[in-house]
């Protein structure tokens, strides 16, 4: 589940970006009369930061979930030592 929607994040986010992209040229060639290519080159800060933040978000939520599987196992391993420590006790008994 957890890789379906990573893979409609970074959908979202290419769409996104496309978009921005397109919005900024064409405001850009119609408003100051730039070409293409200077639109591109002056865009490239905006894709940038997005694709760093993009970034830094999936960091956070990869190691969130990490950090809760972690903490699963440590528990179920806990749990099975008491059980062993149980058993032992029961059968020196």
């Amino acid at each position: 589940m957890m890789e379906y929607k990573d893979k409609v994040t970074n959908i979202t986010i290419i769409t996104s970006l496309i978009c921005y992209g397109l919005l900024s040229i064409s405001i850009l060639s119609i408003d100051y009369g730039v070409t293409i290519l200077q639109a591109l080159v002056l865009a490239m800060p905006m894709y940038l930061s997005l694709f760093i933040m993009h970034e830094i978000y999936k960091l956070f939520v990869l190691s969130k979930n990490v950090e809760i599987r972690v903490n699963i196992l440590v528990n179920s391993y806990q749990k099975e030592l008491k059980e062993r420590r149980r058993w032992r006790y029961l059968l020196k008994g």
